[in-house]
């Protein structure tokens, strides 16, 4: 397994730390191979059980791994795991949501299960910005984790939020490593893209300002407003008479709509008073719960898509034959934007919660692809007419766009052979906007350039988002500032 100087230096170090304090951090940024660095640590220098938590998503990417490099016992840990499943496997691979038990009909709550009997020699927690809140479950279950060796690895380890927050994550690691923060301080190792900043791929961001169709600006104010007035476009008043023709009282409206947990005042509100449709397919789900009668023609219209400016925005920036990884942080709002450039005759995939995670794998294979390099060269397939090749292209082999739920692909999955990232819809968390773009870019990247959109509403949460956003990126430029006055 050939690492590059770097990756060499840092494994060096997390050895050098392993052995000195029985503990080491890598908190190098996103897409500088932590894992491939992880793995030859296990290969150059290995131990006889070894325990890997990571986010249930990427279980699947660190099996592939893995196996390309050695053939490791694997054991997966279920609920079902048995302690002779644990004791015989060389990795135990576990998420952080099984670490501790949920209450059920059938048993209490507690802390710790299974994997809880077991001493391992090494413990890695890949992403592990997961257990910093020290209230969460998943936080004191790892605490209680045993294990001669443990490992932290993440590019987003800090909220970045205040210099006291940061403190507290901060705090809450050397608890869970055991040390103080003079020792965190010893073993904390970061490399980030700058550093390395010749062997990687030149971001190109392209914020999209858009400005919102005066349709959708007038539902807007009206919804977040009360503004009640005889137009025949008042949406209030044409969202209450559907809910009053459907037989719901008309205080059931109001509670759903501006109670103080309503939609329009509750903070989620505001992303989907960006994404009108999605708004509307939410009342017409409600209307369905309270009324299971209610006929279609009676449901709450949705926008014309040419009322709907970030859509059309979308048309106009992809190009045929170029690769797109497409974030959304809603399904609803997934669903719209894979319909409407399905219909449009893009090879388009989508991955999100109810994609299982074999099929998730088998659509990344697929958009590995291009034409050229399936059927160019001297092989049989270039002998193939060019309406078969394109054909079989088309529909066997490849996708060209991929949309995605934020949740499913923000950490840990591998897409450098993108070199498109439309954030459609911004996430609120730092975090995961930093690993979400993290994905295209990476260490690997064929590309000499990738290119970064984030497309939002003018004079809406969404540019409040990217505000703060672009605050925070410049927080985790003087990371190793924090680190060191760390204490």
């Amino acid at each position: 397994m050939k690492l590059f100087d770097y990756q060499e230096d840092l494994v060096n170090k997390m050895v050098s730390n392993l052995d000195n304090y029985g503990c080491c951090v890598n908190f190098s940024s996103m897409g500088l191979g932590k894992s491939a660095m992880s793995i030859n640590l296990m290969l150059e220098h290995p131990v006889e059980n070894t325990l890997l938590v990571v986010p249930a998503s990427i279980i699947n990417s660190w099996v592939i791994e893995l196996n390309k490099f050695a053939n490791f016992k694997i054991h997966i840990y279920s609920r079902h795991s048995r302690i002779r499943h644990l004791e015989d496997a060389d990795i135990v691979i576990a998420s952080y949501d099984l670490l501790y038990l949920r209450k059920t009909k059938d048993s209490e709550a507690a802390l710790q299960s299974t994997i809880h009997d077991i001493y391992f020699d090494r413990i890695f927690m890949d992403e592990n910005q997961l257990v910093k809140n020290s209230s969460a479950k998943r936080y004191q279950s790892a605490c209680l984790l045993k294990g001669d060796q443990k490992i932290l690895l993440s590019g987003t380890p800090i909220s970045a939020n205040s210099d006291a927050s940061t403190k507290k994550e901060l705090n809450n690691y050397c608890a869970l490593l055991g040390i103080d923060s003079e020792t965190f301080k010893q073993i904390y190792l970061r490399k980030t893209v700058e550093d390395i900043s010749d062997d990687m791929p030149k971001v190109i961001y392209k914020n999209k300002e858009i400005i919102i169709s005066d349709e959708h600006a007038d539902f807007i104010t009206q919804l977040t407003s009360r503004a009640e007035d005889n137009n025949n476009n008042n949406w209030i008043e044409y969202i209450r008479d559907k809910f009053i023709n459907c037989g719901i009282p008309e205080q059931e409206f109001n509670n759903l709509i501006f109670n103080s947990n309503g939609l329009v005042r509750f903070n989620r509100s505001r992303y989907l008073l960006s994404s009108p449709n999605m708004f509307i397919d939410y009342l017409n789900k409600h209307l369905i719960t309270l009324n299971p009668d209610i006929l279609e023609m009676e449901k709450i219209q949705r926008f014309d898509t040419n009322h709907l400016n970030k859509l059309n925005n979308l048309k106009r920036i992809i190009k045929r034959g170029n690769k797109y990884l497409i974030i959304c942080n809603f399904i609803d709002e997934l669903d719209m934007v894979y319909d409407m450039l399905y219909s449009a005759g893009y090879n388009i995939a989508k991955i999100d919660g109810r994609v299982s995670a074999d099929d998730r794998t088998n659509i990344i294979k697929s958009s590995r692809f291009n034409i050229n390099e399936l059927f160019g060269g001297n092989t049989k397939l270039s002998a193939l007419p060019f309406d078969i090749q394109e054909r079989i292209y088309k529909n066997h082999l490849q996708v060209d766009i991929i949309v995605a739920n934020l949740a499913t692909v923000c950490v840990g999955l591998n897409f450098e052979h993108f070199d498109n990232l439309i954030m459609y819809s911004l996430p609120s968390s730092y975090i995961n906007y930093t690993q979400a773009m993290a994905r295209i870019v990476r260490k690997s990247s064929k590309f000499e350039k990738v290119n970064i959109y984030n497309m939002f509403y003018k004079d809406t949460i969404e540019e409040d988002i990217l505000i703060k956003h672009n605050a925070k990126t410049e927080r985790y430029r003087n990371l190793d500032n924090i680190i060191a006055d760390f204490g």
